[in-house]
C-alpha cells in the first residue's frame, strides 16, 4: 500500500513539474519570447520603465543603467525622496542621453534584461542591441491602460514582483472607478459637454500630445476632449491650427521651463479661449511626470478638478496619500506646494482650489 501512494505521489510530482515546464515564457511587446531568469539580477532602461521598475523592487539595486533623461525625472522630482540612490545610477549606457544605445558601455555591465522601445525609431534603437546579442525587452509606448496593464506585468515577471504589479493594477483600477463616478457627475451638470483641451508637450515649437499618446488618454478619463486627437503622433503644429481648435483650456508639461505666464504674455495666443479666460494649467511634476500606474489616477483627478469646479478638492489628500500607501513617504504641505506648481499657476483661473487651506481629504479607502 505505501508502494502504491509512494508511487502515485511520484506521478502526480512529475505531472506538476511537467505543467511548470510546459509554461510558456512571457513574451515581450514585439511578441518575442522573454528568456531572463527572474528575479533579474542586473537591468538597463532606455524609457519610462525606470520609474516603475524601482516602484516593484522597491529600491534601485538591479538597475546597472539608465538613460540620463529618466534618471533626471527621477533624481529632481518626488521619487527622489523614496529611492535617493536613484541619482548615482550609470548613464553612458545611452549615448544621446535618451533611447540611442551605446552597446559598448552596455555590453560592459553584462545585463540580464535590456528594455528598450519597439516602434519608435527601431532601426536605431533596437538593432545595435540584437546585433550584439543583448537579452532586449522591446516595449510599445504606452496608449493605453491595456499598455500599461501589460508593461507593469512584463516588467514584474523579470524583476519577480509579480504579485506587486498586480496590486499597483488593482490600485488604479480602484482610483479610476472613483474618479469615473465624479467625472459622470461633471458630465451631467454639463449635460454632457466636454470641454476642449489642449495638452502642450512643447511651447516652442508647438507640439501638442496626439491622440495615441497616453497622456491623451487619461484627459478623455478626466472629461475633457483632446483637441489634437487626430494627430498620429506627437508634431509640430502652426498657432493657426491652434486658434481652429480655440481650446478652451491648455495644460503645460510639467517638466520644462514654460508658464501659463508665457502663453499669457503672447500675443498670438490672446485670441484662444483659455488664454482669454486664464485657464492656463502646468502639469504637476509628481514624480513621475504625473504619469504610470501610480500617478495616471492623480493626474485624471488633477485635470477633472479643473474642469469640473463644482466637484469636491481632494487632489491634494489622494496625492498625500497615495505616495504614503506606495512609497511610504509623508509628504508636507511645501512639497505639495512645489510639486503642485502653486506658485506658477496662481495666476490661473481657479487654481487656489488646491491650496493647503481649501483642499478637502482624500476619498480613497
Amino acid at each position: 500500500m505505501r508502494l502504491i501512494l509512494t508511487s502515485v505521489a511520484l506521478a502526480v510530482l512529475c505531472l506538476v513539474r511537467t505543467g511548470e515546464a510546459q509554461t510558456p515564457p512571457p513574451q515581450d511587446q514585439r511578441g518575442r519570447d522573454v528568456s531572463v531568469a527572474a528575479p533579474a539580477q542586473r537591468v538597463v532602461t532606455f524609457n519610462s520603465v525606470l520609474w516603475l521598475y524601482l516602484t516593484l523592487e522597491r529600491g534601485a539595486g538591479p538597475i546597472a543603467g539608465a538613460s540620463a533623461s529618466t534618471v533626471r525625472t527621477v533624481s529632481t522630482g518626488l521619487l527622489d525622496r523614496a529611492f535617493p540612490s536613484a541619482a548615482a545610477i550609470p548613464t553612458d549606457v545611452s549615448v544621446d542621453g535618451f533611447f540611442v544605445p551605446n552597446v559598448e558601455a552596455i555590453l560592459r555591465r553584462a545585463p540580464d534584461a535590456v528594455f528598450q522601445w519597439v516602434g519608435r525609431n527601431d532601426p536605431a534603437y533596437l538593432e545595435p542591441l540584437d546585433r550584439a546579442g543583448l537579452p532586449v525587452v522591446a516595449l510599445r509606448q504606452t496608449r493605453d491602460e491595456r499598455d500599461y496593464f501589460s508593461t507593469a506585468r512584463l516588467i514584474g515577471a523579470v524583476s519577480g514582483r509579480s504579485a506587486r504589479a498586480e496590486a499597483l493594477i488593482d490600485d488604479y483600477r480602484d482610483s479610476y472607478a472613483r474618479l469615473d463616478h465624479h467625472v459622470q457627475a461633471g458630465l451631467q451638470a454639463t449635460k454632457g459637454r466636454r470641454q476642449r483641451v489642449l495638452y502642450l508637450w512643447k511651447w516652442r515649437p508647438l507640439i501638442p500630445i496626439d491622440g495615441k499618446n497616453f497622456f491623451g488618454t487619461l484627459l478623455e478619463r478626466a472629461g475633457g476632449v483632446n483637441v489634437a486627437a487626430q494627430l498620429a503622433r506627437p508634431e509640430r503644429v502652426s498657432m493657426e491650427k491652434i486658434l481652429l481648435w480655440d481650446p478652451e483650456v491648455v495644460v503645460l508639461f510639467c517638466c520644462d521651463r514654460t508658464t501659463p505666464s508665457d502663453l499669457y504674455q503672447d500675443p498670438m495666443w490672446r485670441p484662444v479661449s483659455a488664454v482669454r479666460n486664464r485657464r492656463v494649467y502646468k502639469v504637476p511634476s509628481g514624480g513621475s511626470r504625473f504619469a504610470d500606474l501610480v500617478e495616471g489616477p492623480l493626474y485624471s483627478r488633477w485635470l477633472t478638478e479643473l474642469l469640473f469646479p463644482e466637484l469636491p478638492s481632494t487632489l491634494r489628500g489622494d496625492l498625500r496619500q497615495t505616495f504614503q500607501q506606495v512609497y511610504g513617504l509623508d509628504l508636507d504641505d511645501d512639497t505639495l506646494d512645489h510639486t503642485l506648481h502653486m506658485k506658477v499657476n496662481s495666476v490661473s483661473a481657479g487654481y487656489d482650489r488646491f491650496s493647503r487651506s481649501l483642499t478637502q481629504e482624500s476619498l480613497r479607502p
